[in-house]
C-alpha cells in the first residue's frame, strides 16, 4: 500500500461539520474498495480540501472517491511519510 495526498480545489460554501460528514460518509465505501482514508484537512479561505489515504494505486484512490459520490480530486500525489521526532 502506498500513501496518496489529494487536493480538491474550489470547494466553497461548506461548514467544517458538513465537510466532516461528507468525509465520514465515504469511509465504508473507500474501505470496500481497499482504500484506507487516514485524515483530511481543509482551508475554507482558499476553498481547498486535502485528503491522505492508503491505497494500492492512484487509480484506486480516485475510484474510492468516485464510488463514494465524492468529487474527484483535482490533483493526487503519491507521498512518503516523514517524521520530525
Amino acid at each position: 500500500m502506498a500513501l496518496f495526498m489529494d487536493v480538491h480545489r474550489k470547494v466553497t460554501g461548506l461548514t467544517p461539520g458538513e465537510l466532516e460528514e461528507i468525509a465520514r460518509s465515504g469511509l465504508e465505501t473507500a474501505r470496500a474498495k481497499g482504500v484506507e482514508v487516514r485524515n483530511f484537512w481543509y482551508n475554507a479561505k482558499e476553498g481547498c480540501i486535502f485528503c491522505l489515504c492508503e491505497a494500492s494505486s492512484k487509480e484506486a484512490a480516485i475510484e474510492a472517491h468516485r464510488a463514494s459520490g465524492e468529487p474527484i480530486p483535482d490533483e493526487i500525489f503519491e507521498v512518503k511519510e516523514g517524521s520530525l521526532h
